[in-house]
């Protein structure tokens, strides 16, 4: 005979393998291990309920529980997190603003983004928008950027005489060499072009490279 509890309908034995994300998801998953607690919390709850035509099946959106983990595990405060993102950027610095931007709105604060410009100019945006630290230059970026854990800039920044010149032979080489995990933007430049990317438009292109990082942050603190 299955338990139940005063929250919602019986729970079968196909529905209790999704106990393993209680560990994940904290309190928007099931926990019925014991026969205690109730089935979901948060939104659209209802949707979760056995229905008749089911056959007692609770209809699971798995979706919707993966999303909520994901939400649950980057805005967890309790567990520390060191991590620096390196933000490389040059000319009037928009787009290494707009990534900080999008950085600090998805990012738990403990980790530190680092902005680095090839002129003061980038990098004052990139503070503006929120960034921890910032430097600019050649020699900043080459002592700054072994630091960094993950480098998320345009793909010019690791090709020489990109960016109006602004990128040296020595910031591309430096960038190129760093040991940090590369996550570079294929955003065409006046002397080259990339090929065989399908188009995405920069913020989709940004939220591709968070979720890597994302998956990092979570492999950390399991």
């Amino acid at each position: 005979m299955e338990r139940t509890c005063a929250s919602c309908s019986p729970i079968n034995n196909s529905a209790r393998q999704f106990v393993a994300w209680e560990k994940q998801g904290r309190q928007r998953v099931l926990k019925h291990s014991r026969g205690e607690g109730s089935c979901l919390t948060g939104k659209n709850t209802s949707q979760y309920q056995a229905t008749p035509n089911n056959g007692g099946q609770l209809a699971l959106d798995m979706e919707y529980i993966q999303y909520q983990t994901k939400m649950d595990k980057r805005y967890n405060r309790n567990r520390k997190v060191h991590m620096i993102v390196a933000v490389i950027d040059g000319m009037g610095g928009g787009i290494g603003a707009q990534i900080v931007t999008q950085l600090r709105q998805d990012l738990p604060l403990e980790v530190e983004i680092l902005a680095l410009g090839t002129n003061a100019i980038a990098t004052d945006r990139m503070m503006k928008a929120r960034a921890n630290r910032g430097a600019s230059g050649e020699n900043a970026i080459h002592v700054s950027i072994d630091k960094a854990d993950f480098i998320l800039a345009p793909i010019g920044v690791v090709i020489p005489n990109s960016m109006m010149g602004e990128v040296t032979s020595v910031i591309a080489e430096s960038i190129a060499g760093a040991p940090g995990r590369k996550l570079l933007l294929p955003i065409n430049q006046p002397h080259f072009e990339i090929v065989g990317i399908e188009w995405k438009a920069l913020t989709k292109q940004i939220s591709a490279a968070i979720e890597i990082i994302h998956q990092a942050l979570e492999m950390d603190g399991d």
